[in-house]
Parts: C-alpha cells; sequence; structure tokens
C-alpha cells in the first residue's frame, strides 16, 4: 500500500496517506561523514513526529538522522558516532498547502536546518558522521521502521 503518484501537475509527486504509505531505499550508504537530506513536500495537516526522510541507526528504528514535521515545528534529529545529539527544530506554518523546500545539513559538528531556501536554525555542536549502519535502508515518508504513529500526510515532489 505505498503512495500514489501524480504526473499531471507542474511538478509530479507522490501523495502520502499518513496511514501506511512509505517508500524504502535500500543499499544506500551514508558512510560516517556529514549528509544532507532536501525534501520539496507540501501538506495541508499539522503534524506531529512524522517523517519526510529518515535513516535510523538500524532497522529497530533508533537513533540515526532525520528530517520531519514535529507539531509547528518542522526540523532534524541527529545521532553522532560519539554518541551525541545535533537536534534542531524551527516554528514554520509548513502545513498550508503549499509547496516548501526544506533541508538539514549535518557538518560534522552541528545540524542546520534550512526551510524555503534560508537558514532557520542551527542544532547543538556534536562530533563525529552521522550513527548509521551501512546497510540501512532510507525511508520516505516515514520513520524506519515504519510504526503507525510516524506516517506523514503529504505530497513528496522530490528528495
Amino acid at each position: 500500500n505505498g503512495p500514489t503518484f501524480t504526473s499531471s501537475d507542474p511538478v509530479p509527486y507522490f501523495s502520502f496517506d499518513g496511514t501506511d504509505d512509505q517508500v524504502f531505499v535500500t543499499g544506500c550508504d551514508l558512510g560516517t561523514a556529514g549528509v544532507t537530506y532536501i525534501c520539496w513536500f507540501r501538506t495541508s495537516t499539522d503534524q506531529n513526529n512524522k517523517y519526510l526522510i529518515a535513516q535510523g541507526k538500524n532497522l529497530t528504528g533508533s537513533n540515526g538522522y532525520d528530517l520531519g514535521l514535529h507539531g509547528a515545528n518542522f526540523g532534524s534529529y541527529c545521532r553522532t558516532t560519539s554518541g551525541a545529539f545535533s537536534n534542531v527544530l524551527v516554528a514554520t506554518d509548513f502545513h498550508d498547502g503549499v509547496w516548501h523546500c526544506g533541508a538539514s545539513v549535518y557538518d560534522e559538528t552541528k545540524n542546520l536546518i534550512y526551510y524555503d531556501g534560508a537558514l532557520h536554525g542551527t542544532g547543538g555542536n556534536a562530533s563525529g558522521g552521522i550513527d548509521i549502519e551501512s546497510t540501512n535502508r532510507l525511508t520516505i515518508g516515514s520513520w524506519v521502521n515504519s510504526p503507525p504513529t510516524s506516517h506523514a500526510t503529504t505530497d513528496i515532489g522530490l528528495v
């Protein structure tokens, strides 16, 4: 029961229903260096702990790196190889039904959140790369182990 695809809009996109839709990308090895997630998305629903892009440390879903919707905030949680966290959430109006571009950049010292092309927040200092096992899958539209509470109700046009 995956997302539906629409190609007739000026921007082709996948629609995620918030119940059980997600896309798994296997063999996505981010290594242990810094990483960037970028996502064009739109939603009309205020959502809490719903994920646009996520990659957990392992398939049980512990820690890792994500870009998601958290109540009235947009942001990213990041666990590093040193065991530290570099997390940042910023207040935005993401649930207005308009396309937005969100990005999370972890540069091996801090986590930066960009929203519609502007830097909106910087997460706490950390050191080391992202703490993700190289065989883990990248998940779009949900958290890595797909708990029912983590599925986003959103359209995603580009990841």
